[in-house]
């Protein structure tokens, strides 16, 4: 389920109604909407913007809404599979990363 669905979701268990000034599959052309936006406001994973956005005058702000639980971020690889040394530091760096960000 994508963050925008999630949004709609949390909107309409609360009688809200949302109209959007810009949609794009494209993460790139929404942030860079918000950037050059001074009103505007994204809806974007935090682990695929926050390297950028400070230094970018972005504020970042987590939604408590209870629906955004419903999604979860894993690293998975198969049982008992020997990882090329490669990928091992890959996933090394990717989970450094994800715990990180919390």
């Amino acid at each position: 389920m994508t963050k925008r669905q999630l949004f709609d979701i949390a909107c309409s268990f609360r009688g809200l109604s949302f109209a959007p000034a810009f949609t794009s599959q494209s993460l790139g052309a929404v942030y860079r909407f918000t950037q050059m936006s001074p009103d505007a406001v994204a809806l974007c994973g935090y682990l695929a913007v926050h390297s950028r956005a400070r230094a970018d005058g972005l504020v970042l702000i987590a939604m408590a809404e209870p629906e955004f639980r419903q999604r979860s971020l894993q690293v998975q690889t198969m049982a008992g599979r020997a990882l090329p040394a490669a990928v091992n530091v890959f996933v090394k760096y990717l989970i450094n990363e994800i715990q990180s960000s919390d």
